[in-house]
C-alpha cells in the first residue's frame, strides 16, 4: 500500500507532462488527429514552435505505450496551435526520480528494517510544430551518383591446341639397289642329255 501511495505522490509531483516555445505564427486550433507525424521534412512547411513531451503521470507499463503517449500528447500541443505536423527530432530516456517503501520492527533489544527503492525513468521526445500546406510532399533526399566501376578484366583466353594433322614420318631413302649382274644365256648340257627321252633336262 505504501508503495502505491508513494508512486501516484510522484506523479502528482511530476509537473507538466508537455510544453512548447512559439517560434512562428499560431493559427485557430484544430483536432489532434488531424496532426501528422514526419520523420523527413516536408517540401513546404513553416515552423510554428519548439515542442517538447513526456509520458510523466501516464500509467505506462511498456516502451510502445510510453512513446505513444508522448507522441499523442506532442500531437495535442501542436494541434492547439494550429499546426498540422510534427517533425519529429529524437526520442529518449530521463530519469525521474525514484519511490522506495520500507517497514521496520523491533524485537526486544534489536531493530529491523526492509527498504524497497525503484528508479522512475520517463520517455522523452521533441520536435518541431509545423504548418505544412495541401499537397507538400516530403522531400526526397538526393542520393549519390553510384561510383562508376571499371570493367573486370576479362579472363584469359584458354588457348585451343590447334588439331594438327599426323605429318608422314620422314625417313631417309634407301641406296639404290645395284643392279644384278647380267646372267648368260642359259645353254644345255650335252653331258644331261637323257636317251630315253632324247630331251634335254633342265636343272
Amino acid at each position: 500500500m505504501k508503495l502505491v501511495l508513494g508512486f501516484l505522490a510522484a506523479l502528482v509531483l511530476s509537473g507538466c507532462a508537455s510544453s512548447h516555445v512559439l517560434v512562428g505564427q499560431a493559427r485557430a486550433p484544430i483536432s489532434a488527429e488531424e496532426v501528422r507525424l514526419y520523420v523527413e521534412p516536408p517540401a513546404r512547411y513553416e515552423t510554428v514552435a519548439l515542442l517538447e513531451a513526456s509520458n510523466r503521470g501516464a500509467v505506462n507499463f511498456t516502451d510502445q505505450q510510453r512513446t505513444n503517449t508522448v507522441i499523442a500528447r506532442m500531437k495535442e500541443e501542436a494541434a492547439a496551435l494550429g499546426a498540422n505536423g510534427i517533425l519529429l527530432q529524437g526520442m529518449g530516456n530521463q530519469y525521474a526520480g525514484s519511490i522506495g517503501s520500507g517497514n521496520a520492527w523491533a524485537s526486544g533489544n534489536s531493530a529491523y528494517g526492509v527498504g524497497l527503492s525503484s528508479a522512475i525513468m520517463n520517455r522523452t521526445g521533441n520536435g518541431l510544430a509545423i504548418y505544412v500546406p495541401d499537397g507538400a510532399q516530403p522531400v526526397v533526399m538526393p542520393q549519390a551518383a553510384p561510383i562508376a566501376m571499371a570493367p573486370a578484366a576479362a579472363p584469359p583466353a584458354v588457348l585451343q591446341a590447334e588439331a594438327i594433322a599426323p605429318q608422314p614420318a620422314t625417313t631417309a631413302p634407301l641406296p639404290a639397289a645395284a643392279p644384278a649382274p647380267a646372267q648368260p644365256p642359259y645353254q644345255p648340257d650335252p653331258a644331261k642329255r637323257c636317251d630315253a627321252c632324247g630331251r634335254l633336262k633342265f636343272p
